[in-house]
């Protein structure tokens, strides 16, 4: 932000009344709270000119709606009340089209290849719960979450699962670890040998259900975390008491996406439950730490940085708020963290966010969601863009149909 336009003024009143300028295209024009916030364009933006930002940032204005609920919000986009919809519900792409300005034209849908990564969708498992510090226990826990029933049944086969805490990044492991990352291990102090084993997130082939092999692996891996399988249910082996889980959720539409894993949970003996769909109860839940899993989005960084230690240091365990979901504390995360915060050289950032990749995985942190290889939009008519947009948002290169015809 410039110095000169915040220089002797009141920040916070600034803020409240949308009038901070950054160094970017647009500023705030008006708002309503909890409604809609406007942006317009500025005429002299310091950039306009420059040949990389040609084509871009083509709308004077541009407001964004709020709405509490994405159902609510994409009937305002068929009766044309929003111009442009990014439709994230892969079921709503394939059933929620079958209206008129769909079928003749005036709707326009495309898909495309995603142009950058595009962040990391999991359950962060809470290993300041005693009942969740085993990496064992947190194996099984991947293994009984069934992807590929989930991707054929609700996602049209359509998702792909993260692999990677940097998927599609360039910036994740790799396998096996190369000389350099050997070589890395020994500079700073990391035993190479714990990290030989490609972490195994899920079985392959269980989109009608597990085997009895895979489930005689399942129990055995509670067993060696201190859990013992007796009538029914899952016990600890010295206190005798039952494991719970509760599932941290932000949506009412994560009810139907997790109901499989809370019953398959509880078909091994696993007292789990939902929680949340409610946006203000999951960010209460999140900065107590109140939940055993949760699920969360950590957002496209292009290049890895500072970032990744409020994701996985142990300085931000105990931080209210903290991002640090799994609560994650160990020696070989915060020096591997440390070493991606300062470093300078390309080659090197790759080896040691390869090295981070591979300590997350095997300590079984999270549950590896999923994201679609495409995006998926729809607009209205009056609206035009790029068969495949150069920018991480889409309407940064879209324009006015009617300027086709000016020109």
């Amino acid at each position: 932000m410039s110095e000169k336009n915040l220089s002797g003024k009141n920040f916070k009143r600034m803020a409240q009344q949308g009038k901070l300028l950054g160094s970017g295209p647009y500023r705030i024009h008006s708002f309503e709270r909890k409604k809609m916030i406007c942006f317009e364009r500025l005429k002299d933006w310091w950039a306009r000119d420059i040949p990389s930002q040609k084509g871009f940032y083509n709308f004077d204005c541009i407001q964004v709606n709020h709405f509490s609920d994405t159902r609510v919000a994409f009937e305002a986009f068929k009766k044309g009340t929003i111009d442009w919809w990014k439709d994230e519900r892969i079921s709503n792409w394939y059933k929620g089209y079958d209206f008129a300005a769909a079928h003749d034209g005036r709707v326009i849908r495309k898909k495309y290849k995603k142009p950058f990564y595009h962040g990391l969708t999991a359950l962060f498992i809470n290993t300041r719960r005693a009942h969740l510090k085993s990496a064992h226990v947190r194996q099984a826990l991947n293994l009984l979450f069934n992807f590929e029933w989930l991707n054929r049944s609700l996602f049209f086969s359509q998702y792909e699962r993260n692999k990677s805490i940097h998927m599609n990044s360039g910036f994740g492991a790799s396998y096996p670890l190369s000389l350099s990352e050997r070589a890395a291990c020994r500079e700073i102090g990391i035993s190479a040998q714990s990290l030989e084993t490609k972490p195994r997130f899920s079985f392959k082939g269980t989109a009608k259900g597990f085997s009895a092999c895979q489930k005689k692996e399942i129990i055995g891996l509670f067993e060696k975390g201190g859990w013992i399988f007796e009538h029914g249910r899952l016990l600890h082996k010295d206190t005798k008491q039952p494991m719970k889980l509760e599932i941290l959720v932000y949506a009412p539409g994560h009810r139907r996406i997790f109901r499989n894993y809370v019953d398959t949970l509880k078909s091994y003996g696993i007292d789990a439950e939902l929680k949340g769909f409610d946006l203000t109860d999951y960010m209460t839940c999140m900065r107590k730490f109140d939940y055993d899993l949760v699920l969360h989005f950590h957002p496209h960084v292009s290049i890895p940085g500072k970032e990744q230690s409020i994701f996985w240091s142990s300085r931000w365990v105990d931080v209210p708020g903290t991002l640090n979901l799994s609560g994650v504390s160990s020696a070989d995360v915060d020096v591997l963290t440390r070493q991606i915060r300062n470093c300078r050289d390309p080659k090197k950032l790759k080896i040691y966010t390869s090295l981070l990749d591979h300590v997350i995985g095997v300590g079984y942190y999270i549950i590896p969601g999923w994201a679609p290889p495409k995006n998926r939009v729809a607009y209205w008519h009056k609206l035009n863009m790029k068969d495949t947009p150069a920018s991480l948002y889409d309407t940064d290169t879209a324009w006015l149909r009617e300027l086709e015809q000016r020109n």
